[in-house]
């Protein structure tokens, strides 16, 4: 639905919300710093948190993009 992002060179965040699927209205944010990551993931209510916090994990995991931490509410 909606996409905002900025950064400089050696920092940046991207937020998006979902506007379709499975994750509709919910939104992602991903905060990147200097080579260190954090995502966090706030699911619509009787989204499976745990689930998606795995899959978030292995698809980084497959790029070798080292997270410091996965959030997901």
């Amino acid at each position: 639905r909606r996409i905002a992002w900025a950064g400089d060179g050696r920092k940046g965040s991207l937020r998006l919300e979902f506007g379709a699927g499975a994750l509709a209205g919910g939104t992602l944010v991903v905060h990147a710093d200097d080579g260190r990551v954090k995502v966090e993931l706030r699911a619509p209510p009787g989204t499976d948190a745990a689930a998606w916090r795995d899959r978030i994990a292995a698809r980084l995991e497959e790029k070798r993009i080292r997270v410091d931490e996965i959030v997901v509410e």
